[in-house]
């Protein structure tokens, strides 16, 4: 409901937000069915808390560092 709402407000839409999908799973159905919502990565939950940490801190300073349209 809330990507559909973002999607369907060209301000919103402007801003080009990243959809992540953070999942204890990493099922081939799953995967493919994020995709086909448009998502913009999907990663598995790791085990280790310190490896999700890096986990995040990498998502993070992906999308830091990613250039998008200024609104």
């Amino acid at each position: 409901a809330l990507r559909k709402k973002i999607y369907e407000d060209e301000k919103l839409l402007a801003k080009s937000m990243p959809f992540l999908f953070l999942s204890t799973s990493k099922n081939d159905q799953f995967v493919a069915k994020a995709y086909s919502l448009y998502v913009q990565g999907y990663f598995k939950k790791p085990d280790d808390f310190e490896v999700l940490k890096q986990l995040l801190q990498n998502i993070i300073t992906y999308w830091k560092n990613c250039y998008r349209p200024k609104v």
